[in-house]
């Protein structure tokens, strides 16, 4: 009684569904430039961007000496500008990071245009700090003016994207090849491009190798009707107008017997029978 070998290894669990393409392209840098778009847009909202300041000479039950308020929302005046370089943006980042879309494809595969969160975020802060000078002189009238608290974390928030942009830059620039030489295969050229696909592998089939059914032979790069050709090393009839294909005689074609030079023709005869059991084919 023989021994009974080790039990089958327990089958290896399900793979589950692939990643989603938008997590697939998120690098570390992601979570900054979209957090900082995020926070600017809320903060075009907040009625901060301009504190007005108003002292009263004398102090009344209705004036205690001095009153601050806050004022503005970046949506309005020439404010109306960077808020809408912050929505571009947010839809920009939305393109390059979302492969389901199917628009990445139209950007142009450039960093200035696949990465160009330092210049926006450049853009924005110059903007911003034109805003007060800009729109203050509509509150003059409640008092002295000066830049409040939403202007200035706006600003802070649109360095906190350029830095991202930075650092993605920097990650790109680290994965760029030397000059004349291809990136390697698999690697992204920019931030959210597709993968390189690598090079095609060698064929795993031997020229001449028959498919599943025996319909098709390999020729090394592609397959071909083996109803119109005889693939080559065949073993051939002693006559060479028919070939065996492992289970029977299949003829010749007479275009193809030409065209090695033979002469033949399609033969007439029938073909010859399979070999005898034990002995190797004819």
């Amino acid at each position: 009684m023989g021994i009974a070998g080790p039990p089958p290894p327990p089958p290896a669990p399900p793979a589950g569904p692939p990643a989603p393409g938008f997590l697939r392209r998120t690098t570390p840098t992601d979570p900054l430039i979209a957090g900082g778009l995020l926070l600017l847009f809320v903060l075009s909202f907040m009625g901060g961007w301009i504190q007005t300041s108003l002292s009263c000479p004398v102090v009344t039950a209705y004036c205690s000496g001095s009153n601050t308020a806050d004022s503005g929302t970046l949506w309005q005046g020439f404010g109306l500008l960077p808020a809408l370089i912050v929505v571009f943006s947010m839809g920009w980042f939305v393109v390059l990071k979302v492969p389901e879309l199917g628009l990445g494809g139209m950007v142009p595969d450039s960093p200035r245009w696949r990465s160009p969160w330092m210049g926006v975020a450049g853009v924005e802060v110059v903007l911003f700090l034109l805003y007060w000078p800009i729109e203050g002189g509509n509150y003059t009238s409640q008092g002295a003016t000066s830049p409040g608290w939403a202007l200035w974390a706006s600003i802070a928030f649109a360095a906190v994207v350029g830095v991202g942009g930075y650092l993605e830059y920097r990650t790109l620039a680290g994965m760029a090849p030397p000059a004349g030489m291809a990136p390697p295969a698999g690697t992204a050229t920019a931030p959210g491009a597709p993968l390189l696909e690598p090079p095609p592998a060698p064929p795993l089939l031997a020229v001449g190798s028959l498919s599943a059914d025996r319909s098709e032979w390999f020729d090394g790069t592609g397959w071909r009707d083996a109803s119109l050709s005889a693939p080559p090393g065949a073993l051939r009839s002693p006559d060479g107008n028919h070939w065996w294909d492992g289970a029977t005689w299949r003829a010749i074609p007479g275009w193809h017997v030409r065209a090695q030079g033979t002469g033949m023709v399609r033969p007439v005869e029938h073909a010859p029978g399979p070999p005898h059991p034990g002995e190797p084919p004819a």
